[in-house]
């Protein structure tokens, strides 16, 4: 989330230090705490890189 957060910020968003001090993955409803998963990582992913972030502008409201 930190490196999320940097590329809004070079990108020239305001991020409100509020917010970001209550962000959390734990709020999103695919996180199973009490599970296991199993994901398909691609092999630049696997090898420490980071997927592309989208453009925050694109991001459309959910129901979760």
């Amino acid at each position: 989330m930190n490196a999320a957060l940097q590329h809004l910020r070079t990108q020239g968003l305001e991020i409100n230090s509020e917010d970001a001090a209550r962000l959390s993955p734990l709020t999103h409803a695919h996180i199973n705490v009490l599970g296991r998963y199993q994901f398909d990582v691609p092999e630049a992913i696997r090898q420490g890189g980071s997927r592309p972030l989208c453009n925050p502008n694109d991001l459309k409201e959910y129901d979760y």
